[in-house]
This record gives C-alpha cells, structure tokens and sequence, in this order.
C-alpha cells in the first residue's frame, strides 16, 4: 500500500556542486516508480507516494541518483505524517514567527544521539540555540548559518549520522505540498 513520505537530499546544489534540476529529480523519481511526486525548490526537497519503508526508499533513491547522475547525494526519506509531527514539536515558536529563515530543523540519518543538542549547545555561540524535539533536532541561527561554528560536519559528528537541516519557510512549505 502507498502512503505520502518527504526526501530531503543533502548537499545538492550547493555551491555549483552537485547539480540537480526539479524536472530531472521529479522525473527519475518517477521513474522508480514513486508517484505524486512535487519538489520544492533545487534543493532536494521531495513529496512523494510510494510502498516501502523509509530505509528502502532512501537507498532506491540514493543508488538512482548515483546511476543516472554520477554522485552520490544522502537521502533522508521520513513518511508525511512524521514529517508533520516536527513542526509541531518546534521549540523556537517565537523564532519561527519573527525570524523564520533563521529556524533550521535538522533531520538525521539515525536517530540523533541522546547528547547531541547538550554537545552543540556547548560548541554554538552564545546567542545560537539547539534543541531536540521529536527524534529531530532544532538549531536557531540569529546571524545566520555562515558565521556559525555549528558546522554540517560538527552537527552530524554530534548527531552520529548525517544531518540535513531545512529553515522554517522550507518546511512549512513541504509540509503544504504533503497536505496537498
């Protein structure tokens, strides 16, 4: 039975590297079979209907982007409902409404180590906020992302996976396209 799941694609489209348009994304994703299938924006942002498990859809979609173009991109596959459930679970309510670009959820490969907010707060710098939530971490950049300590190395070495982070505006759009 299908059911509404979110991938969210790591490093794609980031700095000239890895470069990936929405027609051939949506279009290869189709093509293994997924159905419904709507991105936002070109940084591998996925809505889409499919049977499986999130770890078999991760790795069918991984191994085709691979094969059809020539790198290997992480994929993390969450079914809809989950996905929904992290907004609802947002630490920084007062972030998201003043400062929504600002708000990144962080979504992991693994489940995120018990530690890892604890070890991030004590890398961040003073005015950044981490918080776990939900199986999903929650990072508020005030001055944003690029003058942070909080690498997506240093997070993913905290996490004990990889980590793809979103803002507040991305999510809220997904979560509209899985509504949809």
């Amino acid at each position: 039975m299908k059911k509404a799941y979110v991938a969210l694609l790591r490093g794609i489209n980031v700095g000239g590297n890895n470069k990936i348009s929405k027609q051939p994304l949506e279009e290869l994703c189709a093509a293994i079979g997924w159905t419904g299938v709507r991105t936002h924006l070109q940084t591998g942002n996925i809505v889409f209907s499919a049977s499986g498990n999130t770890g078999g859809l991760e790795k069918q979609l991984e191994r085709a982007i691979h094969e059809h173009f020539g790198f290997p991109i992480t994929v993390v596959v969450r079914d809809a409902a989950k996905f929904k459930s992290y907004l609802a679970q947002v630490p920084f309510a007062a972030q998201v409404v003043a400062d929504p670009s600002h708000v990144l959820l962080y979504v992991t490969k693994l489940p995120p180590r018990e530690d890892a907010a604890k070890v991030l707060t004590s890398l961040a710098r003073a005015d950044e906020a981490v918080a776990a939530a939900g199986g999903v971490l929650w990072i508020y950049f005030p001055n944003g992302i690029g003058s942070s300590k909080l690498t997506p190395a240093l997070i993913d070495r905290a996490v004990g996976s990889t980590a793809t982070g979103r803002n507040w505006n991305t999510v809220s759009k997904i979560q509209e396209l899985c509504s949809q």
